[in-house]
């Protein structure tokens, strides 16, 4: 009788520790980013970045582009 009385109250205290940790995992998994967001987020930077390069390599590699026209100029 007092094994099964034991038994519950140990069993009590697994289920109240399981439960405090799922919400704590849920609370941390809604303030934080899943890696899949974040990786979409910087492969969008990343495709910006590279749009931004193709276009200053175009003005630089431009033949009217002279630079040192430019800097005299001002």
């Amino acid at each position: 009788m007092l094994f099964d009385f034991l038994l519950f109250l140990f069993l009590i205290v697994c289920a109240s520790c399981a439960f405090v940790l799922v919400l704590t995992w849920m609370k941390q998994r809604e303030n934080h980013p899943t890696d899949s967001q974040e990786q979409a987020a910087l492969r969008r930077e990343l495709a910006q970045l590279r749009e931004r390069v193709q276009t200053l390599e175009k003005i630089v590699t431009d033949s009217r582009y002279d630079l040192s026209r430019e800097i005299e100029t001002l």
